[in-house]
């Protein structure tokens, strides 16, 4: 559904500065954890699926935490009950927690091994998630905002304004959850 952008791919494989890629994942990680938190948060035997997600989402954001950690986070997302169904997903909160739960996962991927596939996956499901928000929701332009989000995480050099880029994204995740709030009737 929502291809990452060429010039923003491309950014991903040749990583000229790393710092700014990882900021890059845990930017569209931060995007996506309040649909999880918010579509789970209230099921008290979801409490520790939040919990490490919220974790998970707090560590992409360091400098300081070693690629093994993130390998064992990423290990400990893939047994959360989104990744455990063979099923065929069809009610809206278990697609979009699942989205939620990928997105952060891949984020969590890319810090472990720093592999561009990660990070470039990362985008593409946090693109396509927006995607099917947008075919559901009259009036709804939550893709063409992630692409520019993306662009503008892309274009970021500097680390003074990681703050002020996360504090975006925590409002941008946070208005997400109102959007499919409002569809679902919660």
């Amino acid at each position: 559904m929502g291809t990452v952008e060429e010039g923003v791919e491309r950014w991903l494989r040749e990583r000229a500065d790393p710092q700014v890629c990882d900021n890059f994942v845990a930017g569209c990680a931060e995007r996506m954890v309040q649909i999880f938190t918010g579509l789970r948060g209230s099921d008290e035997a979801r409490r520790d699926d939040v919990d490490l997600m919220l974790a998970v989402v707090e560590a992409l954001w360091r400098d300081d935490v070693p690629s093994s950690q993130f390998d064992d986070l990423a290990t400990r997302l893939e047994r959360v009950p989104e990744f455990a169904s063979e099923d065929v997903l069809l009610a809206v909160e278990d697609i979009h927690s699942f989205y939620a739960a990928l997105v952060v996962r891949c984020a969590a991927r890319y810090r472990a091994d720093q592999l561009a596939g990660d990070a470039v996956e990362c985008a593409h499901v946090s693109l396509t998630a927006m995607g099917q928000i947008d075919q559901n929701v009259a009036n709804s332009a939550l893709m063409s905002r992630e692409y520019e989000m993306q662009r503008r995480s892309a274009r970021a050099s500097d680390r003074e304004t990681t703050d002020a880029r996360r504090a975006a994204d925590q409002v941008e995740s946070r208005e997400r959850l109102l959007v499919l709030l409002a569809r679902v009737g919660g």
